[in-house]
């Protein structure tokens, strides 16, 4: 099971911050940090 994308954002300089951006930022992000970011969760079954 995974998450649905977040919404599109406004951005803090006007215009909009796309989902797809947001979420491949914070997948990076977290990977960067503590997390294992897989494609699928089966992986670990």
């Amino acid at each position: 099971m995974s998450a649905p994308p977040p919404g599109d954002l406004p951005g803090p300089m006007g215009g909009v911050v796309p989902a797809s951006e947001l979420q491949r930022t914070e997948l990076a992000a977290l990977a960067d940090l503590f997390a294992v970011v897989v494609n699928d969760s089966k992986t670990w079954a």
